[in-house]
């Protein structure tokens, strides 16, 4: 049994969180979402639900020896691959910079634009 799949059977059982039919999953940074929902994410795809990713940083900080514009494609590769580890193959971005200071308010109306 792989480690996702072991993650999956030992998860706690979602009271009426899979009574719905989609599921967005908001992280600020790439990796975020994976580490702290991926068995429930992983539950609800193994379940039939259709699960998606949302990252808000494009990624683009974190490194010293990789230039920022290598680096945010890299991010967004890792994130699509540790998301199709757990079944998620929908993963999106908002490509905000970490130094992005709006208020919440704009930053669920930009969540709102996706499609």
């Amino acid at each position: 049994m792989s480690i996702t799949g072991l993650a999956v059977s030992i998860a706690s059982p979602l009271p009426k969180l899979d009574s719905f039919d989609r599921y967005l999953f908001i992280g600020p940074h790439p990796d975020d979402i994976e580490i702290g929902a991926g068995a429930t994410a992983a539950k609800l795809v193994q379940s039939g639900k259709a699960v998606a990713f949302l990252c808000c940083i494009d990624g683009r900080f974190g490194s010293d020896t990789v230039p920022p514009e290598e680096l945010i494609p890299m991010r967004r590769a890792e994130a699509r691959a540790s998301a199709a580890a757990l079944g998620v193959t929908d993963v999106r971005f908002l490509k905000l910079m970490k130094n992005y200071r709006k208020s919440f308010s704009a930053l669920a109306a930009r969540i709102s634009l996706l499609k």
